[in-house]
């Protein structure tokens, strides 16, 4: 069984909210916002009710804004296999944009009444919505992303969409552990509920080889070959040592990881 897009979300949410800068982030914006009190809601409430409101409504709308992006991202993500900085930013701002106008209109239906926005009636709010979230959505990724996959940004395999986005990288070597592969990159490593040779099928772009029936590695990633006891191991970018079994030493001969036999 693979881990699908809502289950990604998921866990990707649970990390994002277990982050105490996040609920800061939320209060602090809703406190601001909601002394200055826009949309009229410094008329319509006293202090209290206006903090209440507003705490409400960022907390509200943020959470399903970020949700309803990164599920339509991964889902983007999974089922057609890509990357695309353009489309990421595009879709994942049209998803967040979506979710946020609609949850502003209950919120507002709920606590206001009949009252609307002023300037922001019917269309105009999911065209707001939509375009403040895909210049949040790029700033994100412009500034979000780790500094060497900005310096050297690593191939866009689809193998990538599976993962959570900060491990992310350049594909170092994959790993079975019990039924799980484990995804290790430039910029972290990841379980993944998969079987080896379909996490393989899914490292188009990356010159690689299975070196033994529990790994594959990337060619790129190799720093070098040694012999380590009775065996050979290779030793890769991140210090780790995989065995490369007697059964794949031909292959691993053909890709350049070991010297060709003597005639």
């Amino acid at each position: 069984m693979n881990e699908g897009p809502l289950q990604l979300t998921l866990r990707e949410m649970r990390e994002m909210f277990g982050s105490g800068r996040v609920w800061a982030g939320i209060v602090t914006v809703a406190v601001i916002v909601g002394l200055i009190g826009p949309f009229q809601t410094f008329s319509h409430f006293s202090t209290g009710p206006r903090l209440g409101y507003w705490l409400t409504t960022v907390a509200i709308t943020y959470t399903g804004g970020v949700f309803a992006g990164s599920l339509v991202i991964n889902a983007f993500e999974y089922y057609f296999k890509t990357t695309n900085a353009v489309l990421h930013v595009m879709v994942a701002g049209l998803g967040a944009g979506t979710a946020v106008a609609i949850l502003i209109v209950l919120i507002n239906g709920i606590a206001l009444g009949d009252w609307e926005i002023p300037g922001f009636q019917s269309f105009m709010v999911w065209v707001y919505c939509v375009a403040i979230s895909i210049c949040i959505s790029t700033l994100h990724y412009l500034f979000d992303r780790p500094k060497s996959e900005v310096i050297n940004p690593p191939k866009q395999v689809p193998l990538m969409a599976r993962l959570n986005v900060k491990n992310r990288g350049q594909l170092y070597y994959l790993s079975m552990q019990d039924h799980y592969v484990n995804i290790v990159t430039s910029n972290g490593a990841e379980l993944i509920l998969l079987r080896l040779a379909d996490a393989i099928k899914e490292t188009d772009g990356v010159r690689g080889v299975k070196i033994h029936r529990s790994h594959w590695v990337a060619l790129d990633a190799v720093a070098e070959t040694r012999r380590k006891g009775s065996g050979m191991v290779a030793v890769m970018k991140d210090g780790a040592e995989l065995p490369i079994s007697r059964g794949q030493t031909e292959a691993a001969r053909a890709a350049g990881l070991l010297p060709i036999a003597p005639a």
